[in-house]
């Protein structure tokens, strides 16, 4: 498969978990596994086992891990983010995805705490709280 076929597969493939996060997680424990889900699709991650908790470290391998994928010469990516808030690179993606998952999920989380989250655990916390407040 193509790396652009891919890409489109995954999304696809991770907007299809955004009904369930909404609805049928019943646990905390279910919607993090489905949010764990999500993110390894969104950050074509899905085809490997590499896995921590750590947000920041996870758009770091998933820009490495995506260039190598794409064919882009060596696998480590240099952070050539121009952005004039200093973000780097990874902290930018990181942004990307939760500013996503906020649409994706109708949930509010505050532009700082885009750029702080540290945790996927953290992150599944604040979204499902925010989901089972509003079906109660």
């Amino acid at each position: 498969m193509e790396f652009a076929e891919r890409l489109r597969d995954n999304l696809r493939r991770a907007d299809d978990l955004v009904p369930p996060m909404r609805e049928q997680a019943d646990s905390l424990e279910a919607f993090t596994n489905l949010l764990i889900r999500y993110i390894r699709l969104r950050y074509l991650i899905d085809d490997t086992s590499f896995w921590t908790d750590d947000l920041r470290e996870l758009s770091r391998f998933s820009m490495e891990h995506q260039r190598a994928a794409a064919g882009n010469g060596e696998g480590t990516l240099q952070d050539t983010s121009l952005n004039c808030a200093g973000a780097t690179s990874a902290e930018t993606k990181q942004i990307l995805l939760l500013m996503k998952l906020r649409k994706d999920l109708g949930i509010t989380l505050s532009p700082d705490y885009l750029g702080t989250a540290r945790s996927v655990k953290d992150v599944a916390q604040k979204a499902f709280s925010q989901l089972s407040s509003e079906t109660a």
